[in-house]
């Protein structure tokens, strides 16, 4: 029989085209959730039902009356939570995907009180903090370690995820040579996490080794798992949180998720309503968050050191040096090793060998932190080809790498794009600024041999060029330049 018209209950149906049941040759099965599907020509015989779960129609198969022939292909079975769609509606969302250059990433909050299976062995306030110890364990003993971050199925929830939305996202950002960001939030804290892969379907023995204990007991709640191989944190105060959170939106051009705004961009809010997790969203800063080293191996105050140290060396750095305004343009990992050199700028030493390891210790984040504010202004700038600076990876550009290109005159197009920047290049570059700084910025600090240390002005010399203790510093100079 074919099918014409509305359907009956209790039709039999021969599937002629995927486009029947939901837009696509797909049944219902109540009794254990899954998705059958069926090629064409199939013969069912079916019912209509209420999903007791959201009391949504669905069709739930009674028998298949005649099956595929032998030499067809058997279609793979989809996880519960995967929504299979029409070949017209997969290639709407491939178009939607590809025509964003920079990146598209995946948000999600989290509920901080679930953390109970993992606070003794990976301590932490958050299950994200467990986690965050537990995969920078992994990483110190394994360059190819990864956790399973879960989306925990919400209860509210109506319809099922699309499977080729996620995977699209990240084909598509690694052809741009860009990688694709999970950020996560409890609206106090706001974590960034590096995705190589979404999956829907994951082995209980996978996540048992792989994962939290949290989501190994909870794996049949989980609808969709982010394969992680790095971690940051970005924020760890509410105020400053919800101002990160601000950066992330959805565009008007953006129909990925379940609420589309055609006339403007939405910024992402704690009060937004109507949206479907997890959400695929841009971010504004277009920070590479993730380099070469594992940021989940570094030192960060954010985590390492008390809260009230940071918020005073933060409020210290706001007041005498970097206006907060200027800070906040400032690239987080940048900002992390502000914070980290002055606390440990003001530490006191015992040892003449401690005082020489601190000296060079500090002098190189200040020198990290002119690196990555240098790389990341020149990349902002788009250089043209002929440039060094236009380069196809999105690796951050070295201070030596930067110096040799100024050196060569590679700079020169900014002096029509942006002459203040250009002048700012020029100064930092004169008496061989740079080539002084990049040898101090690739000394060894650790095991100092005599030709690796350097004095305690040296410190202070660099300290007052970048940060601007009593003059206009490098960091000012360059911000002021390019806003």
């Amino acid at each position: 029989m074919e099918y014409k018209g509305r359907i009956q209950p209790n039709q039999i149906v021969e599937l002629i085209e995927p486009a029947q049941i939901g837009g696509c040759s797909s049944f219902k099965i109540q009794d254990n959730g899954n998705l059958s599907l069926f090629k064409e020509g199939v013969v069912v015989e079916f019912k209509l039902t209420k999903d007791p779960r959201n009391g949504r129609k669905c069709a739930e198969l009674i028998r298949v009356l005649v099956e595929e022939t032998a030499n067809e292909e058997v279609m793979e079975e989809n996880p519960h939570n995967v929504r299979n769609i029409h070949p017209a509606e997969n290639q709407s969302i491939l178009d939607n995907v590809r025509q964003f250059d920079y990146g598209l990433h995946f948000y999600l909050v989290f509920n901080p009180m679930f953390n109970k299976d993992d606070f003794e062995k990976f301590q932490g306030d958050t299950q994200a903090h467990s986690f965050y110890n537990q995969l920078k364990d992994l990483r110190e003993n394994n360059d190819d370690g990864y956790l399973y971050w879960g989306k925990i199925r919400s209860t509210e929830t109506n319809g099922d995820l699309t499977r080729s939305k996620y995977e699209e996202v990240i084909k598509n950002n690694s052809k741009n040579n860009s990688d694709t960001y999970l950020f996560i939030s409890d609206f106090s804290h706001l974590w960034v996490a590096k995705v190589e892969e979404v999956l829907f379907k994951v082995s209980e023995e996978e996540i048992k080794n792989h994962s939290l204990n949290f989501y190994a007991n909870n794996i049949d709640r989980v609808e969709a798992w982010f394969k992680i191989s790095d971690m940051t944190i970005l924020s760890n105060r509410s105020a400053e949180t919800i101002d990160l959170i601000s950066n992330l939106y959805i565009s008007k051009k953006n129909t990925l998720n379940s609420r589309v705004d055609q006339f403007k961009d939405v910024s992402v809010t704690p009060y937004l309503s109507g949206l479907r997790y997890p959400l695929i969203i841009q971010d504004k800063s277009k920070e590479s968050y993730f380099g070469e080293e594992p940021e989940v191996l570094k030192e960060n105050p954010l985590i390492d050191k008390d809260k009230s140290v940071t918020s005073m060396i933060r409020e210290h750095v706001y007041s005498y040096v970097i206006p907060k305004e200027v800070f906040a343009k400032i690239p987080h990992s940048a900002q992390r090793e502000i914070l980290s050199a002055e606390i440990e700028f003001s530490t006191k030493t015992v040892t003449k060998e401690d005082q020489y390891s601190k000296d060079l210790g500090v002098a190189r984040k200040y020198l990290i932190v002119l690196e990555k504010i240098l790389s990341d202004l020149i990349k902002k700038t788009h250089p043209p080809k002929s440039s060094m600076f236009n380069r196809e990876d999105d690796r951050m550009l070295s201070m030596n790498y930067i110096a040799e290109a100024v050196q060569n005159g590679d700079h020169n197009y900014l002096r029509e794009r942006h002459r203040k920047l250009h002048l700012a290049l020029e100064k930092i570059s004169s008496k061989q600024k740079l080539r002084v700084f990049s040898t101090i910025r690739n000394k060894k600090a650790a095991h100092l041999a005599t030709d690796e240390r350097i004095s305690h002005e040296t410190l202070i010399n660099v300290r007052r060029e970048i940060l601007g203790v009593g003059k206009l510093g490098f960091i000012n100079l360059l911000y002021t330049s390019y806003y």
